[in-house]
């Protein structure tokens, strides 16, 4: 990977809770150097000192005048958040020492000692949500739903969360012993040798459907292991007919992180640039091979930051197809900068895709909309196309070849349903490449090429929605929800294929 980059030491995009609904957030973590020391400051030396000066002044009156008692680092800490309130930046925040630690420790320390598995509190006990697969609990037949109710010889039913958490985990090659309550059984004292745990932030499967393997990868977030883990999967799958992305509800995690994972997906070239107040910041690119192999993306209203970029990316580099739901529209790049332990974050820079498209604020519309529910309906950027298309020219089929020549990287605008002057450029730049005349207008010909760049097929619909018992899968903890099955239907029909069955199988909506 090859990156331009000021003084970063790495990026996260993260989501964060709040009180009343979801706000995603990006995070750049911020670490000076002499370049950054050397750079014009913002303010003289006298500006400086008489800032600090009136600042000073204005504490220490506080400190001493006020009738109400007065905590000095409340003080300092109240004067940060009040200067971050005058940027109107919903993003901007500063976070105490605890705060940043947990932080870094989340993205660049995501290993311990333990068990592997992921637990959470529940009324009757710390509930195992998952288990992490090859790891310890795995092979020692700990399965998800199991309720731990003692940890050696403590009961822990009514123990806060995290003192369990640290009861399993210790030492590496140490052992602890479990019991767990699974259904009506109790199980007792199953001992587990502890083992250092990469937290997964990708699962994959093969899923075997009327004869067709298809290669499945859930991304739950990016961390800094999350490449490997890409790589891991893909070297797994290397063997499938397609490959079905799975990124609902992944709310982004290190940036550096998503732009790594994206580029194991598509051909070597440009990934991502990210644009400060005047100036270009950092541009991403990548000679990964990529996959050779069909794409779809699956996305929704949860699927953020730096999900937003692994999907648009696969589109505009891979031809992949975007299926769901659309995107949040998290482009924004939050800095945190650290000071002396503690974290000072404000929005410092937007992100685009290869084409220039801005997600922020805009989100990623799919090819074809799948709700949660598994009803279809293509959306206008997936056109069938019955017609040459000259300038002047508006519609649908417009709309979709823009989208195409977007996704080959020669359309650079935000796609519409007018063959205009941008076209134009676009189809002439195409058709020079491809050694094809170069007219500027899109005939059979021109068409053809363009479809079988992208990986066009007719329809995407063309093989009908799935039930769950005609997907085999090897992993017994894998769900199937009805967006999944008929995500799983639309990848099918990209390959070209038809349902063996067409009179059995439902038709899609």
């Amino acid at each position: 990977m090859r990156r331009l980059s000021v003084s970063t030491v790495a990026v996260l995009l993260i989501g964060a809770f709040i009180l009343g609904g979801v706000a995603f957030g990006g995070l750049e973590v911020f670490d000076p150097t002499p370049r950054e020391a050397s750079a014009d400051p913002a303010f003289s030396d006298e500006e400086a000192d008489a800032l600090f000066e009136r600042l000073k002044r204005s504490l220490d009156i506080m400190s001493r005048r006020s009738l109400a008692e007065v905590d000095r680092d409340v003080l300092i800490e109240g004067a940060i958040r009040g200067a971050l309130l005058t940027l109107g930046d919903p993003y901007a925040d500063y976070i105490d020492e605890e705060r940043f630690s947990q932080m870094m420790d989340r993205y660049y320390q995501p290993t311990y000692a333990g068990i592997g598995v992921r637990v959470t509190a529940a009324p009757a006990g710390p509930l195992i949500l998952d288990v992490f697969r090859h790891g310890p609990a795995d092979r020692a037949g700990i399965e998800p739903g199991d309720i731990i109710y003692r940890v050696g010889d403590v009961d822990v039913s009514e123990m806060d969360l995290s003192d369990t958490v640290d009861l399993i985990r210790g030492e590496e090659g140490t052992e602890v012993t479990i019991s767990v309550i699974r259904g009506e059984e109790r199980i007792d004292d199953i001992t587990i040798e502890r083992e250092e745990i990469a937290q997964p932030t990708l699962e994959f499967d093969t899923l075997t459907i009327h004869g067709n393997a298809i290669g499945y990868i859930t991304i739950r977030e990016f961390s800094d292991t999350t490449p490997k883990e890409m790589e891991r999967a893909l070297e797994a799958l290397s063997g499938v007919e397609g490959l079905v992305v799975d990124v609902r509800g992944n709310p982004g995690g290190v940036l550096s992180s998503a732009v790594d994972t994206a580029a194991k997906l598509v051909p070597p070239g440009k990934i991502l640039e990210t644009h400060g107040r005047d100036e270009v910041l950092a541009a991403f690119r990548d000679d990964s091979p990529g996959v050779t192999m069909p794409l779809t993306v699956l996305v929704d209203g949860g699927t953020a930051s730096g999900a937003e970029i692994l999907a648009g990316v696969a589109r505009e580099r891979g031809g992949a197809l975007l299926v769901g739901e659309e995107s949040y529209g998290k482009g924004m790049v939050q800095s945190i900068y650290d000071i002396d332990g503690y974290g000072l974050r404000l929005t410092t820079a937007e992100y685009l895709l290869p084409s220039g498209y801005a997600i922020a604020d805009r989100g990623l519309e799919p090819d074809i909309f799948v709700t949660r529910g598994g009803r279809v309906e293509p959306s206008p950027r997936f056109a069938t196309f019955d017609r040459a298309l000259k300038q002047g020219d508006h519609g649908p089929d417009v709309e979709s070849l823009n989208a195409r020549l977007q996704t080959l990287g020669y359309y650079h605008g935000e796609v519409d349903d007018a063959f205009g002057p941008m076209t134009t450029r676009a189809v002439l730049a195409f058709q020079t490449e491809e050694g094809l005349p170069t007219s500027g207008e899109v005939d059979v010909r021109t068409l053809g090429r363009i479809l079988d760049r992208t990986g066009y097929v007719d329809s995407p619909l063309r093989y009908g929605a799935l039930e769950e018992d005609e997907v085999e899968v090897d992993n017994p903890a894998f769900r199937l929800d009805r967006q999944l099955l008929a995500s799983l239907g639309i990848h099918l029909g990209q390959l070209g294929l038809e349902h063996p069955n067409p009179n059995e199988a439902p038709a899609a909506d």
